[in-house]
């Protein structure tokens, strides 16, 4: 393999199974793909006294992610059918798609358009609806999509939460510490995924040598919403390490565009272990 093939190394860091299509892409292109998840899914068991929460009883389901829809599915059970009352709303187009595939239902699906996938794009959209709004569910994992349900209860809307699975943080077994120390001794460039605050917080908190973080903090990183890019930052301050600010990439976060922002990073530099 050639120098510059060599150097194209890629970390997937989303949780086994959601990057099958990013790394058989950037396989094509000659990347190396190496997939260390950060974080696991897992649904949410009901406990026995739970009622869970039901679509009939609000105007508006909004999905949070694609798992978000597979998990409520699940607790929901096989024989439920998506009464006609209820509107639906989604994050992005991938979560929307989850919706068609999993629910039977009549209802046209609120999404952002333009590949946007983010809580404000989503707003922009509920903000433009004519029918109004007295109760939302919000379906998502154990925490995140602060800002949306801010918005919703801000102008009176009475807002619930439901969890339908929660994301677990995966400590970095031995052959991943092995890449690691692999790619510090040679000085190797590499080019991360990290798609949610709690992927960077979980790849900070692994108690690694000044020197990996040395090394990791002049990596290249590939990050699916602008305000990763001051969490990443402030996870490295609180370590003493400074990040290299521009070695950071923004796209949307559907498989396409994060294929596309690897591609633009191809010819990433030799990186330098500051003493």
């Amino acid at each position: 393999m050639s120098e510059e093939h060599a150097s194209r190394i890629a970390v997937l860091t989303r949780p086994s199974g959601r990057s099958e299509m990013v790394n058989r892409q950037l396989s094509e292109h000659g990347w190396q793909v190496f997939e260390i998840p950060l974080l696991t899914v897992e649904p949410t068991m009901l406990k026995v006294d739970q009622v869970l929460a039901q679509p009939k009883d609000f105007d508006l389901v909004i999905f949070a992610s694609r798992t978000a829809v597979q998990g409520y599915s699940r607790q929901l059970g096989p024989a439920f059918q998506w009464p006609d009352g209820c509107m639906i709303a989604t994050v992005g187009s991938a979560t929307a798609s989850a919706v068609k595939n999993v629910f039977v239902t009549t209802q046209p699906i609120i999404c952002p358009g333009g590949g946007q996938a983010d809580s404000e794009s989503l707003w922009a959209e509920l903000d433009r609806l004519e029918t109004p709004l007295k109760r939302v569910l919000l379906v998502r994992g154990q925490d995140g999509r602060d800002w949306l349900i801010d918005k919703l209860t801000a102008v009176g809307i009475e807002t619930a939460v439901h969890a339908s699975y929660q994301r677990l943080p995966v400590e970095l077994d031995v052959q991943a510490r092995s890449y690691l120390r692999e790619w510090v001794g040679a000085e190797q460039s590499v080019v991360w995924l990290l798609t949610s605050t709690q992927s960077i917080d979980v790849l900070l908190a692994q108690e690694l040598p000044q020197n990996v973080l040395s090394w990791l903090s002049n990596c290249t990183f590939v990050l699916t919403h602008e305000k990763f890019q001051s969490h990443l930052q402030q996870r490295f301050s609180v370590l003493n390490v400074k990040l290299n600010r521009q070695n950071m990439a923004i796209c949307r976060p559907d498989d396409s565009s994060i294929v596309q922002c690897f591609l633009t990073r191809l010819h990433t530099p030799k990186i330098t272990i500051a003493p």
